[in-house]
């Protein structure tokens, strides 16, 4: 029995993949054919699970390259520094190691509009939430994210929520192509190569894919400061323990 949603090993693994594999007729477990600044075998090692949620993304979202996150301090400055030279971040001179970050006007907070729980029975997503049933909202998602991080790095971010080993902390892993996802993460998660070593070959992580939705294809420009799209997506798949987030910078 898996703890976290008390289905057994086969069914929880079963509805972990199953947004990802309705995506793609294929699981890709083929090695990293992407420039990666690490060796990803080596870092995946036998987490079958995870290599199939990192490949089937990639083969989705066709990033430029992959960077696999440790959680260091370094890490952490050198993508505030990178936010800096890309203008999302302008340092805060009078408070050391602080930074202001400015937004579009139209990406400043999650819409209620665009937040859905897209379980199997409508009721179970309550009065006050949108609700989509999954396989229509997984058909959408997926021609949102097909090459949404062309000419982008994809971070994978291992995390966790609680300390870690804590009898009730959870661990997630996240793909996003933003590299101010990841200075946030690292502030208000667990992140990195520690978590990894907490989760097991067959252990429990909730799948979580973003995307800002500006791909780079040739010829076009980032923008300045900000990318984001104006349609947005924050979708959670309950029995999945899934998160989809497409839009927001």
């Amino acid at each position: 029995v898996c703890p976290p949603c008390d289905l057994v090993s086969e069914q929880c693994l079963r509805f972990r993949s199953l947004s990802m594999s309705s995506l793609q007729e294929k699981i890709h477990l083929a090695p990293m054919q992407l420039p990666c600044n690490r060796d990803f075998d080596e870092w995946i090692g036998d987490r079958v699970a995870l290599r199939q949620f990192i490949t089937t993304a990639i083969s989705l979202c066709k990033p430029q390259s992959v960077r696999l996150c440790d959680g260091s301090e370094a890490e952490y400055k050198e993508m505030c520094d990178e936010l800096v030279h890309h203008g999302v971040f302008q340092k805060v001179h009078k408070r050391p190691d602080s930074y202001w970050a400015r937004t579009v006007p139209g990406d400043v907070a999650r819409l209620e509009s665009r937040t859905y729980i897209c379980c199997e029975k409508k009721d179970d997503a309550g009065p006050t939430n949108n609700w989509m049933a999954p396989d229509e909202m997984k058909a959408l998602l997926q021609k949102k994210f097909d090459g949404t991080m062309e000419g982008r790095t994809m971070f994978v971010l291992p995390f966790c929520m609680g300390p870690l080993g804590g009898a009730h902390s959870r661990i997630g892993v996240q793909l996003t192509d933003s590299p101010y996802v990841v200075v946030n993460m690292q502030i208000m998660t667990r992140m990195g190569d520690e978590v990894m070593k907490q989760l097991k070959s067959d252990g429990f992580f909730v799948p979580c894919l973003h995307s800002v939705g500006y791909p780079l294809a040739e010829g076009v420009k980032d923008h300045p400061y900000w990318p984001c799209n104006d349609d947005k997506y924050i979708v959670h798949f309950p029995e999945e323990r899934a998160i989809w987030s497409y839009g927001s910078g």
